[in-house]
């Protein structure tokens, strides 16, 4: 017996430290922070939206969480307190890091990627690059952006040997991605001088998944090289740039990745190395491709080095199955929700070419279409968005397309059905207001 209880006591004791560990480890597991849920309370914890702002149109300029901003801000101050330390020491060092991230999350070689300030930015060093020769083509679409159709024409304007420009013409509706991939088998065919296709990987007005991998092997049996603005692309579809092949893959990472404005990737085959410079000349002038991108000057590259963060974030959240999931099945509520309200329908594109996180709805029918889409003082498309933010704080885009008044609405995490429901109300009350 007197054995026995030194035994019995060890047991107790071994037994207690366990359950104290036990109690310590649940204690702590409910102090911890619960992440918050989709929608309202994400948007209360995790966003910055001021109070009365209904943000329905995260595809044009993204949404920064507060957790990324205060990632930059701190960077930020510590560049200041050693900005000699920063430029000769640090900054390539974490250049680098949010390089293997990014080109980690994107399916990319480190070595072919860059970071550059937007998409736009990206397809202008592209487009700038590249030697012309007389008689040469350059191929878009009417659906390109037009910051981007702006610099084709800049380049075929100023250029030695300028390309012409060649317009494709994609009219809706569209009943099948064939359509579009037969449209740019003819072209090719009747026009043999083109040298490079820009092709939108998701079509920034009227929100269309355009069949990019089909229309990759299309050109390239021309010998036509292809560019992808996927200005849409990162965080919205999921990317394996290495398989994808494109020859230049440019993308933001500020619009549906969380990354501040001013975050972009460009993606360069290999074989274009040698062609491919930046905009600015600088201290890497004839140097790799990374270290000619990376030293700029004394450009701030805090938001490059927020990439990291950013993917982190994504990823915290359930990543790309979880954001789909959300985003995916509040858009298809959201718009047809809105076609049935408004009497209208939503935008004329088979399922496989919709865009995961955007969608356009038409706005109600009146009988002053014409005078709306005129243009007309306080009328116009561009006045009716800011008359519908000026009364309801409601943020979307609207548009002309073929003629007729559409309404493009986003989805992200941080929206709500109760979102959509004010845009619904916020278009009746001024169209009604307006005639």
């Amino acid at each position: 017996m007197t054995l026995a209880r030194p035994v019995m006591v060890a047991i107790s004791a071994t037994s207690m430290m366990s359950i104290i560990s036990m109690i310590i480890s649940l204690l702590c597991r409910k102090s911890k922070k619960e992440k918050p849920k989709f929608g309202k309370e994400i948007r209360e914890d995790e966003f910055m939206f001021g109070q009365d702002v209904v943000p329905c149109n995260h595809g044009s300029f993204g949404a920064v969480p507060k957790s990324i901003m205060q990632t930059r801000e701190r960077m930020l101050r510590d560049v200041e307190a050693c900005v000699d330390e920063f430029a000769t020491v640090t900054s390539s060092m974490l250049y680098e890091e949010s390089l293997v991230c990014v080109a980690d999350f994107v399916g990319a070689n480190i070595e072919h990627l860059v970071f550059v300030e937007n998409t736009t930015t990206g397809i202008n060093c592209i487009m700038k690059s590249l030697k012309w020769k007389k008689g040469q083509s350059v191929l878009i679409t009417n659906l390109t952006y037009h910051a981007v159709k702006n610099t084709v024409v800049d380049v075929s304007e100023n250029s030695h040997h300028g390309p012409n420009v060649i317009t494709l013409q994609i009219n809706f509706p569209i009943m099948a991605k064939e359509e579009i991939i037969q449209q740019y088998r003819d072209i090719l065919e009747s026009e043999p001088d083109i040298k490079v296709a820009i092709i939108d990987h998701i079509t920034s007005g009227t929100a269309m998944l355009m069949p990019i991998k089909e229309l990759i092997t299309v050109c390239h049996t021309k010998g036509v090289q292809v560019l992808i603005d996927g200005a849409h692309g990162p965080g919205q579809v999921q990317l394996c740039l290495e398989q994808l092949g494109a020859d230049y893959y440019v993308g933001n990472l500020h619009k549906w990745m969380f990354a501040p404005r001013g975050c972009a990737l460009l993606w360069v085959h290999p074989k274009h190395y040698k062609e491919v410079r930046p905009l600015v000349t600088s201290l890497c002038y004839q140097q790799s491709l990374q270290n000619q991108f990376f030293m700029q000057g004394t450009r701030d590259i805090s938001t490059y080095l927020c990439a990291p963060t950013a993917i982190k974030f994504y990823n915290n959240f359930g990543g790309h199955e979880a954001i789909s999931k959300y985003n995916r099945e509040l858009l298809q509520w959201a718009m047809e929700m809105l076609a049935k309200e408004w009497k209208s329908e939503c935008f004329p594109l088979p399922d496989d070419l919709r865009a995961p996180f955007m969608g356009l709805v038409a706005l109600p029918a009146t009988s002053k279409k014409s005078f709306l889409l005129a243009g007309a003082e306080g009328t116009s498309l561009k006045h009716l968005k800011k008359a519908i933010y000026d009364k309801s704080k409601v943020t979307c885009v609207v548009m002309n397309i073929q003629g007729r008044p559409w309404c493009r609405i986003s989805c992200q995490i941080y929206n709500t059905k109760s979102d959509f429901i004010k845009l619904k109300d916020a278009i009746l009350d001024i169209l009604k207001d307006l005639f």
